[in-house]
């Protein structure tokens, strides 16, 4: 019953902390004019859209009727982290059906709230996502929970000192790995997610896609030792994460990028001015779900290498020395 207690004060910080944060840097009002969520096909149908909306279309055809909505964007300008929310919507529709379909045809998925035995996992954000991340968190030096900065901090510094040492080390520009090699090396580390809370995952619901789109089927043992050559992984017929980094490599003319998920914060802090950049609303989110439907065409990632200059050059730098024994100074 403690145990429980602690998780709910826990997430209900993360909440106050995500709230607070989006206030101070005024992007409720940004997100107060644009919006683009799921809307059933029926509501559609019946003329029941303000007039001032639109509704945009998923395809290809058995990618909508998997999903089984449309989209429905208030336009206004908007940035990369508005995105992010719509993806979270898409992933959790994409994945909560193929999961259902693979539980009707009598296989166990044992993925769930609640498990953590992927949890040590390397887990790779897009740039929207990684944008989004670091806002909602704000600076860890003032953070309103300093057991939760130790832990990012702690584990940026694992991770940097792990990958300065580690045989996939490479410096410069378009430098790439294989990202079961990264993943493999990341294992190595052993180390926990950051926001793992008595075994709980504290952002459960802001939860990265890199987490919403792994499944298993069988046994949750499989996964509590990292191997990518195991074959029990639930195959997920459109990748939100891909689409949602191709459309910002896209948009900002960049390659595409992964952030390693707890050097985000840190990340963050020399990419903020990426956040405040806009596009029409509506092209942005038909961008996005262009990409997505070339990902449901594909199937698969059409390449297994992944940038590696995503890592912030000195992320430790403004934050080693103001953070004591968990309290922020």
């Amino acid at each position: 019953m403690r145990s429980d207690a602690i998780r709910r004060r826990r997430s209900e910080k993360m909440d106050a902390l995500v709230h607070d944060n989006l206030a101070e840097t005024g992007s409720e009002d940004s997100q107060s004019a644009f919006s683009a969520t799921l809307i059933e096909e029926s509501a559609a149908c019946n003329n029941t859209i303000d007039s001032r909306c639109s509704i945009i279309d998923i395809k290809p055809e058995p990618l909508a009727r998997l999903i089984g909505a449309q989209v429905m964007v208030v336009d206004a300008p908007a940035g990369l982290c508005d995105l992010v929310p719509l993806a979270r919507e898409l992933s959790e529709r994409i994945v909560g059906e193929t999961i259902k379909r693979s539980v009707d045809s009598g296989e166990e998925v044992p993925c769930r709230k609640g498990c953590a035995a992927c949890c040590s996992y390397l887990v790779p954000l897009s740039t929207p996502e990684a944008l989004c991340m670091g806002r909602e968190i704000g600076p860890l030096a003032a953070s309103p929970d300093p057991d939760n900065a130790q832990a990012l901090i702690a584990a940026a510094e694992r991770i940097l000192t792990g990958w300065s040492k580690s045989p996939l080390f490479q410096t410069g520009p378009g430098a790439v790995c294989d990202i079961e090699a990264v993943g493999l090396w990341y294992a190595s580390l052993k180390l926990p997610c950051p926001f793992l809370d008595h075994g709980t995952c504290s952002i459960y619901d802001r939860r990265p896609l890199a987490c919403r789109e792994h499944a298993v089927v069988g046994s949750a043992s499989h996964c509590r030792q990292y191997d990518p050559t195991v074959g029990n992984r639930l195959e997920i017929p459109a990748k939100v994460l891909d689409a949602l980094a191709q459309v910002a490599a896209d948009l900002e003319q960049t390659e595409v990028q992964s952030v390693i998920m707890p050097l985000a914060p840190f990340w963050f802090e020399e990419n903020r001015d990426r956040a405040l950049r806009t596009w029409p609303g509506v092209e942005l989110v038909s961008r996005f779900l262009e990409c997505l439907s070339d990902t449901a065409s594909q199937w698969a990632p059409d390449s297994k290498e992944i940038p590696i200059n995503s890592f912030p050059e000195n992320p430790l730098r403004q934050h080693s020395g103001n953070m004591v024994e968990g309290r922020a100074a």
